[in-house]
């Protein structure tokens, strides 16, 4: 009886394809994600900005004569900033500011006697006879302050200008107690109070100096004029500068 023959067909032919696309999709996949990761294995070199932050704190006066007050009403400023190194150009220096100003905040006692009004002497308080004089005694409380908002340029850290917006608020509060004085007996009435506020925007604008004392500290002496409420306020200020 003769043999069999089985032929035997090879399966190199038929698999190598198949191996070559599988081998071809990975490196595409592993090329496309080391391609999206690059961007964010560089964002951890970035360099922080080139800034400096500062702070200041000043006492001040103020001429608010246009608001009853003398021309050297106490008061104080708190600032903080930035100082943008990178725009540094030929000893000129470019900064941010903001802070809270407090122009005046002032409490008065008075005291004094006026003579009775018409609607006094046609309706006087009842048991003291005839109405002779009225004794005043009143308090009177201003409370003026706001919050700064604007830029700083200086020159060769030693003289610098200032200038922005200035949101302020006026408080007023005043309280009188009145003493009827009459011909048989005298009579205190009960206090009265009045209070009002009023708030707005204006401008404002310093020019200043910059004197180093030691490192990131320095004193500064600024003049200043805020506009308040169609008022022109003239303040002088002096203080430290904290550079970090």
């Amino acid at each position: 009886m003769g043999a069999i023959v089985v032929p035997i067909t090879s399966k190199t032919n038929m698999t190598t394809p198949i191996s070559t696309r599988r081998i071809s999709t990975r490196s595409l996949a592993l090329a496309t994600a080391l391609a999206l990761l690059s961007p964010l294995s560089g964002a951890d070199t970035l360099e922080p900005p080139d800034v400096d932050l500062f702070a200041e704190l000043q006492y001040s006066q103020s001429d608010l004569r246009g608001f009853g007050e003398d021309s050297r009403a106490d008061g104080y400023r708190l600032r903080g900033g930035i100082w943008f190194n990178s725009l540094a150009r030929h000893g000129l220096e470019f900064g941010l500011e903001a802070g809270f100003s407090q122009q005046v905040r002032n409490t008065r006692d008075t005291a004094f006697s006026r003579a009775p009004t018409s609607g006094e002497l046609n309706n006087p308080p009842s048991g003291i006879g005839t109405l002779e004089s009225v004794d005043v005694r009143a308090q009177d409380r201003l409370d003026i302050s706001g919050y700064e908002i604007g830029g700083r340029l200086m020159h060769e850290r030693l003289v610098y200008l200032r200038g922005g917006l200035f949101a302020y608020n006026i408080k007023t509060r005043t309280s009188e107690v009145l003493t009827y004085i009459g011909s048989t007996d005298e009579l205190t009435g009960p206090a009265f109070t009045d209070v009002d506020s009023v708030t707005g925007t204006g401008l404002y604008a310093g020019l200043g100096l910059h004197i180093p004392l030691v490192r990131d500290i320095a004193l500064v002496i600024d003049a200043s004029r805020y506009r308040i409420e169609s008022e022109n306020v003239d303040s002088f200020a002096a203080g430290v500068h904290l550079r970090f």
